[in-house]
C-alpha cells in the first residue's frame, strides 16, 4: 500500500510541476503580447490583397528550387559527382525488428 501511495505522490508532484511550467509559459506569452500589442494586431490583420503578393513570392521560391534542382541534375549527369551507398548504421530507429 505504501508503494502505491509513493507512486501517487510522484505523479501528483509531476503533474503540479507541469501545470506550473505551463502557467509560466502562458504568463510569458501574455506579457509579451502586452508589451508589444502593435505586433499582435498587425499579425492578426487579414488583407485579401496580400494573396497576390504571397502567390508571387511562392512562385519565385519555386523557380529558385527548380534552378537548384536543374544544377544538381547537371552535376550528376556530368559525371563529376559520384554517389556511393553505404550500409546504414544500426540505431534504435532503423534497427531490424
Amino acid at each position: 500500500m505504501s508503494d502505491m501511495h509513493n507512486q501517487t505522490k510522484k505523479y501528483t508532484k509531476a503533474t503540479l510541476i507541469l501545470a506550473m511550467v505551463a502557467s509560466a509559459l502562458v504568463a510569458m506569452l501574455a506579457w509579451e503580447t502586452l508589451r508589444s500589442p502593435g505586433q499582435a494586431v498587425a499579425a492578426a490583420k487579414f488583407d485579401p490583397l496580400d494573396a497576390g503578393v504571397q502567390r508571387q513570392t511562392q512562385i519565385r521560391e519555386q523557380q529558385r528550387t527548380n534552378a537548384r534542382l536543374e544544377e544538381i541534375i547537371r552535376l550528376l549527369k556530368s559525371g563529376k559527382l559520384r554517389v556511393v551507398a553505404t550500409p546504414a548504421k544500426t540505431t534504435r530507429k532503423n534497427a531490424p525488428r
